[in-house]
């Protein structure tokens, strides 16, 4: 069903994977810890992440968030 809908979905490749383990290892330096979901979003193909929840990405360095709502 979803895939029949035109909506676009980005891969998790190898980078997403090494920034988010990056960030993953600078948050627990710090003890922050982000939810893993979250984290997973904002490393998929370093683009500019549009969410109502900003704050729940707030923890995670060089990543552009919108609240276009």
């Amino acid at each position: 069903m979803l895939l029949n809908s035109g909506l676009i979905i980005l891969p998790f490749e190898q980078a997403a994977a090494e920034w988010f383990a990056q960030e993953r290892a600078r948050l627990k330096t710090t003890g922050q810890t982000c939810a893993y979901a979250d984290g997973e979003i904002a490393a998929v193909n370093n683009l500019i992440l549009v969410s109502r929840n900003t704050s729940n990405f707030a923890c995670f360095q060089n990543l552009t968030v919108h609240n276009w709502f």
